[in-house]
């Protein structure tokens, strides 16, 4: 959880808080009404009560603390039950609020331990003296991802979709899911992954595990995951099934590794739609791979997603290119993620040749405005690519660059155009239903080289830091120009010169005498 009480943040946030035009006024009330009922002493929250809330604003590549209540590390990777908004801050920004309900799954906790060792979707249990036997609903099971791996986040957690399943331990001398300690017993469980939604990848599909039984004794698990079926390249790869289970630290997930032939892969085959690539790869090795959730508190587990996705390890070193990229870049023994809904191919660590660019035009300014528009994005020499499908038909390239643009407008004090100072940024290129689109997002401002610029304004001078290119998105035309689309600069403030003696004008932070800022304004 947060350091700072999330209720008592929002009591203090929520006066502040306005309705924009597209926010419900109900939504105020929700919150408010949230905010009351935590003040009742003794008062838990029952099913249908927020349990967290937690802030965050518009812009999905933004970092905010709101009211000292940043994002709770408990919430990483948990899907809100409602949100709320947008509202307006004093300060004008724009945010909404996620709510999180308590929801009920059932615990099964060993005797004498605080953590439970699973939660269960339903989990009526029948008891002997020596044996209790759980009945699991449909819905989701969480188990606690020490239980497979001593490697794994002692505070991670596991999610299973199931349809139906047993958990028979030997009990402990208490009532209800409490189980002996150390804990020894069967799960078994019949999963309920959805199918793979059709033409996420036309030369891609899967067929996800349908059971796994867990044997625990003494506290140590082995399993049983019975197999399924992967295709991409042509080729379907039958996977037989698994005992075996590890921690893997780079997908932060548990991976049952299954036994793979290792055949080789036309990369150059696969339609990637926006990239291309000059040779193959063969398979590694591979296998399930759940997720896991770290940090999440066990009331907050309803809300969260349960996946899995086939994880390959591939050998091979292609050069691939993309729209816009002067240059190639070398991917070397990569990882294929292929699950619902993704199609993936992932290099932590991809070599790009010297001097490689992603390079677009943009839209001109208007008649008047010399110049056009241009943004660059160098590629690290070393940096991560992914290249893929999500959903229906999407199919993008993603690389790490530093990114920089050359603008007509807005012009410096003596009419030269602005050249943005170089951010580290991650580079998009996506293609759905026909439409090319480019997104550069910068993804911090930190250790970039301080500088500064003055812009002239009526009766002013506006001096500002360099700005930074925050964010250039658009659609691409078939001459690789961004004709249409939004650019967001970053600009810090650092003076005001007034050029002319006016009451209502001031310095923000004492600036210049008015003679010297005179002859800043006319380019002195």
């Amino acid at each position: 959880m947060p350091q700072d009480d999330p209720m008592a943040g929002f009591a203090r946030l929520l006066p502040g808080l306005k309705a924009d035009r597209r926010t419900a006024a109900a939504d105020l009330d929700v919150l408010a009404g949230k905010i009351e009922a935590a003040k009742s002493e003794g008062r838990k929250a029952e099913g249908g009560e927020a349990g967290v809330l937690a802030a965050r604003p518009q812009d999905a590549f933004s970092v905010l603390a709101m009211a000292g209540i940043g994002p709770a590390a408990d919430l990483r990777g948990l899907a809100p039950s409602r949100v709320a908004g947008p509202f307006i801050d004093l300060d004008g920004r724009r945010l909404f609020v996620d709510v999180f309900e308590a929801g009920k799954l059932t615990p099964i906790t060993p005797k004498g331990q605080a953590a439970p060792l699973m939660l269960v979707s339903g989990g009526s249990a029948r008891r002997t003296r020596d044996q209790v036997s759980i009945g699991i609903a449909a819905g989701t099971v969480w188990i606690a991802a020490g239980l497979f791996s001593n490697k794994a986040p002692a505070d991670g957690w596991a999610g299973l979709p199931v349809r139906r399943g047993t958990a028979r331990f030997a009990a402990a001398a208490a009532s209800g899911t409490a189980i002996a300690a150390p804990p020894k017993g069967e799960i078994v469980l019949e999963l309920g992954y959805a199918p793979d939604p059709a033409n996420t990848c036309p030369d891609a599909a899967i067929t996800a595990p349908a059971k796994l039984t867990i044997t625990i004794d003494g506290g140590k698990a082995t399993v049983a995951l019975d197999g399924g079926e992967a295709r991409f390249g042509g080729t379907a790869h039958t996977v037989a099934p698994t005992e075996k289970v590890m921690w893997n630290a780079a997908e932060n997930g548990l991976w049952f590794p299954a036994d793979i032939k290792p055949e080789a892969i036309d990369a150059a085959g696969i339609d990637w739609r926006v990239a291309s690539f000059d040779a193959g790869f063969r398979i590694a090795r591979g296998g399930w791979l759940i997720p896991v959730v770290v940090n999440a508190a066990p009331q907050t587990l309803p809300q969260a997603s349960t996946s899995g996705h086939w994880c390959f390890a591939l050998k091979g070193d292609p050069r691939v290119g993309w729209v816009g990229l002067d240059g190639r870049v070398r991917i070397t023994d990569p990882t294929l993620l292929i699950g619902q809904g993704i199609f993936m191919l992932v290099d932590r660590n991809a070599a790009a040749d010297p001097g490689a660019v992603t390079r677009f035009d943009l839209w001109a300014l208007g008649a008047g405005i010399a110049g056009r528009q241009s943004v660059t994005a160098t590629l690290a020499a070393a940096g991560a690519v992914v290249i893929g499908c999500a959903g229906a038909g999407r199919h993008f390239a993603m690389a790490e660059a530093r990114m920089a643009e050359r603008l007509a407008c807005p012009r410096d004090h003596a009419g030269r155009p602005v050249t943005t100072r170089p951010v580290t940024a991650m580079v998009m290129i996506a293609e759905e239903a026909g439409r090319l689109q480019a997104d550069l997002i910068a993804t911090g401002f930190a250790g970039d080289p301080p500088g500064s610029l003055r812009l002239v304004v009526e009766n002013a001078v506006l001096a500002t830091g360099l700005p930074a290119l925050y964010r250039v998105s658009g659609t691409v035309d078939a001459d690789g120009v961004i004709r249409a689309g939004t650019l967001d600069l970053v600009f810090g403030l650092l003076n005001w010169l007034p050029t002319l003696p006016d009451p209502y004008v001031s310095s923000c932070a004492g600036g210049l005498p008015l003679p010297q800022a005179a002859a800043a304004a006319s380019g002195g």
